[in-house]
């Protein structure tokens, strides 16, 4: 139920016939009007025992989705419809063959070569080559046609071996830092591995490979906090990127959101700005990497005290919010009671909690931002004796979540704001009590922006503000 769901909510271009019932079942899916298989068949059938029917209902709608995917030409990126119609000649190819029609299907795989050639897609051009290899070779006895495409299938092989173990090793890698509590050195050791074997084999002057291969050194960066470092390997990779003649838009982009984020840790908001352009141009308006471009517009207002940065992002983004996925959401809400609370608002932290779902995980420090802006609301709602009653169970999460060096600063600030209820809310109390960590704090550099996306020091600013 939930996978024809997202597919529905996803699918363009279908043409169904008014009042049938395959129609009913998608704008049910498509509307949210049903919210389980039981739901749907009653409205369509007005009875639960109807499961074959139903059955075949969803399973004609979902080819029929399908369908309409492969056949759309205008919709994506160039490099999107290009696969699109590379992958639609190639099977095509596959059903002529079926039929013994062996000319049709010539013609229509090296179409399928031509577009896979100009646009670097290996998997493609090796399977359709290898057709034509395989016609040429076994079936007609052309000698010199058949040379010519076993010798690109064979090439199309090697770049595809190339780009499948670059994609394996930052899989691997990407598995583990997604798994990990903390950005730990433990990952240095796997990461230098990966690179040294991928620089051992012959690489690939592709998207996919290069994408691969700097995204697995850029975790590395981020895991030593070197931004100097991470946007000379940005320029690396786009130095490379430069020379492929055709490329998607997230070739670019891949990149220049990262030196975005660099810039921005370094405090060099100048340019950040630029490389936030950049981003904006390159990705279409209303996709996930458009609004994950707004995502850090908004966090760099917030390091550069730029509020105008933040709400111009915030209205920009509200305009998809129902297109987004919840993570995504998840950053926006927070990002707007961040706003809020630095306008001198109040946060509506019940109905914050209720909502981002980052509060129920716990990994990565993912829940940091909800539980500080927390604290926050009842500071600022005067709420002294809840703060003080909840004082012991933010101390247990600092201690069982914020002890590794990624999140080293977000310790200390809860060790800072802690220093409020200690301090009996008064502030010349709580500046003295605070100190130490407030100069721990001040020794390192600001962690993860995703994190950190409002500077703790001007936070820390706000909450002196409010005590007396």
């Amino acid at each position: 139920m939930i996978d024809l769901s997202e597919i529905v909510k996803n699918s363009a271009g279908l043409e169904l016939k008014n009042g049938s019932k395959i129609q009913a079942l998608y704008e049910g899916f498509r509307k949210g009007f049903f919210k389980s298989d039981s739901d749907a068949k009653l409205a369509i059938f007005g009875s639960e025992d109807c499961t074959h029917y139903y059955s075949e209902l969803k399973a004609t709608l979902l080819d029929k989705i399908v369908d309409a995917a492969i056949v759309n030409r205008t919709e994506g990126s160039e490099s999107q419809i290009a696969l699109r119609r590379a992958s639609k000649y190639y099977l095509a190819a596959l059903y002529f063959f079926s039929k013994d029609d062996r000319p049709a299907g010539i013609e229509l795989a090296k179409k399928s070569t031509g577009i896979a050639r100009k646009y670097s897609f290996a998997h493609i051009n090796f399977l359709a080559n290898n057709e034509l290899a395989h016609h040429y070779g076994a079936i007609q006895g052309n000698t010199r046609n058949f040379s010519v495409h076993l010798k690109e299938a064979k090439a199309s092989f090697d770049v595809l071996q190339a780009e499948t173990m670059a994609r394996l090793s930052y899989l691997e890698v990407a598995h583990k830092h997604a798994n990990s509590r903390s950005l730990k050195n433990s990952l240095l050791p796997l990461i230098d591995e990966k690179v040294k074997y991928l620089e051992s084999i012959p690489q690939a002057d592709t998207f996919p490979f290069i994408a691969y291969f700097y995204n697995i050194q850029a975790y590395k960066y981020s895991i030593i906090r070197d931004f100097i470092g991470l946007v000379k390997m940005c320029d690396e990779a786009l130095l490379r990127l430069h020379h492929i003649k055709a490329k998607p838009y997230v070739a670019y982009f891949t990149f220049k959101v990262k030196k975005l984020m660099a810039f921005i840790s370094l405090a060099e908001y100048a340019l950040a700005q630029k490389e936030l352009g950049d981003c904006l141009r390159l990705a279409p308006p209303g996709s996930y990497n458009w609004v994950l471009a707004l995502v850090y517009q908004a966090i760099l207002g917030f390091h550069s005290n730029q509020p105008e940065l933040v709400e111009e992002a915030i209205a920009q983004a509200k305009k998809f919010y129902p297109k987004l996925p919840t993570n995504v959401k998840d950053q926006w809400l927070v990002i707007e009671a961040f706003l809020n609370f630095l306008k001198g608002g109040h946060i509506k932290i019940g109905k914050l909690i209720n909502q981002v779902d980052l509060f129920s995980r716990d990994k990565q420090g993912a829940n940091i931002p909800v539980i500080i802006l927390e604290i926050l609301s009842l500071i600022r709602s005067g709420k002294k004796g809840t703060l003080i009653d909840k004082a012991e169970a933010y101390k247990q999460y600092s201690h069982r979540n914020l002890r590794g060096e990624a999140t080293f600063r977000s310790n200390q600030f809860m060790k800072m704001l802690l220093q409020v209820p200690a301090g009996r809310f008064k502030r010349d109390v709580v500046e003295r009590r605070a100190k130490q960590y407030q100069a721990k704090l001040l020794s390192h550099g600001v962690e993860a922006i995703e994190v950190e996306m409002v500077p703790y020091e001007v936070l820390w600013g706000k909450v002196l503000e409010m005590l007396k």
